[in-house]
């Protein structure tokens, strides 16, 4: 009867430990590294995550080739991920600009990117991706992680 007792107990435990995994999300893909492939409008970019919280974006705008290094802060915790680029120093202008933006990573090793560049902080995140930017300093990115 005792080993009844025990080999319920087990089964009862390993019922609770599978139920408690049910509707859990996969943790989400980290930006860290490098990450190249193309802008909306089918131009070169790249991407580069380092650890220490900096970053730099290369990219083609408007018919601009623009470099820039900031800052960047990341919250897995939304869908999309909220992902900040801050304080982007744009040399080429003696400008600094900021960029509200959501990734999603739709399988391993791809990211998908997509912002508003401004002169100024605080803007709001956007909701959702849009593939065919319009405005002035939008931008949508289909990226793969270089290995």
């Amino acid at each position: 009867m005792k080993k009844y007792h025990v080999i319920l107990t087990v089964l009862f435990c390993v019922f609770i430990a599978g139920c408690s995994l049910i509707g859990t999300k996969t943790p989400p893909k980290s930006v860290l590294g490098t990450w190249n492939g193309t802008a909306n409008d089918g131009s070169p970019a790249t991407m580069v995550f380092k650890d220490d919280n900096t970053m730099t974006l290369a990219l083609t705008i408007e018919g601009y080739d623009i470099y820039l290094v900031g800052n960047y802060e990341v919250d897995y915790s939304t869908d999309p991920v909220a992902v900040d680029l801050n304080a982007l120093e744009l040399s080429e202008f003696d400008m600094t600009l900021y960029c509200p933006g959501i990734a999603a990573f739709p399988e391993p090793a791809k990211m998908i990117f997509y912002g508003m560049m401004g002169e100024s902080s605080g803007g709001q995140h956007p909701t959702e991706f849009n593939t065919s930017p319009s405005q002035m300093g939008e931008f949508y990115l289909d990226l793969s992680k270089e290995e």
